[in-house]
């Protein structure tokens, strides 16, 4: 299943025949593309300028710790972890952030601190 912003799910569950969604629907198209475009401009220069660093980052999906289905525990307070993944395009690493929620929360503070 691809990833879809919340725009372009907007616009797949909409009436299409509309015009103005469909000028919207172009418009984000072409930030996408151009976002993408500056994406592997930046990554190609990278290759030739060795002082430039880039990275992209995705926290990923909640990972509980107890996947359990049954009794009491189903409904008890399940601890959960977030991951952090940082890709260096530079030096080509991923590098993974594990924590639980007893250490922090993953708003963009607890993330940035």
């Amino acid at each position: 299943m691809k990833d879809v912003c919340s725009t372009c799910s907007a616009f797949d569950k909409s009436d299409s025949k509309l015009e103005d969604m469909k000028l919207k629907q172009e418009n984000h198209r072409n930030e996408i593309n151009a976002i993408r475009k500056f994406r592997d401009d930046t990554k190609k220069h990278m290759d030739t300028d060795k002082t430039m660093a880039a990275a992209a980052f995705d926290l990923e999906e909640i990972l509980p710790l107890l996947k359990k289905n049954e009794g009491d525990i189903y409904y008890s307070k399940q601890l959960n972890n977030y991951n952090l993944s940082v890709y260096g395009y530079h030096d080509k690493i991923d590098h993974n952030y594990l924590w639980n929620e007893t250490i922090a929360k993953r708003g963009s503070n607890e993330i940035a601190s």
